[in-house]
């Protein structure tokens, strides 16, 4: 079999296993979600929000948004809401309310915060 041809099999496959581990890791953190334990709800959809899950960063950004402490982080949700924003997918609109929302409650220190992890997290998710 030609190399070329072998690389891209080998890449295809990896590409799948991570979209069938994010979908897994999202299906669990939303269970968690709807039995009331936020805390497994955002270790999952946070961690299928880095493997690129598009549903699981809205969903990670509004768990961080709107779930008690410990789990509430407002700069993490607004970097989480960025991230959507810059994707220009289905809820944009959506991330773009919350993301004002949050804005309007962080001091200015937070502000900057998120505004630079928002741009570390849209270079590394956003293609």
């Amino acid at each position: 079999m030609n190399k070329t041809l072998l690389t891209t099999i080998l890449l295809i496959s990896s590409t799948v296993a991570v979209a069938h581990d994010a979908v897994i890791l999202r299906n669990k953190g939303v269970e968690y979600a709807a039995n009331g334990d936020f805390q497994s709800a955002q270790k999952y959809l946070c961690e299928a929000a880095e493997l690129g899950y598009y549903t699981a960063q809205v969903e990670c950004g509004y768990v961080l948004e709107s779930s008690p402490a410990p789990v509430q982080n407002p700069v993490e949700a607004y970097v989480w809401f960025s991230v959507v924003i810059a994707r220009e997918g289905t809820d944009t609109a959506f991330a773009a309310e919350r993301r004002e929302a949050i804005r309007a409650k962080l001091t200015a220190s937070e502000i900057v915060e998120a505004e630079l992890r928002a741009e570390e997290f849209i270079s590394k998710h956003v293609k």
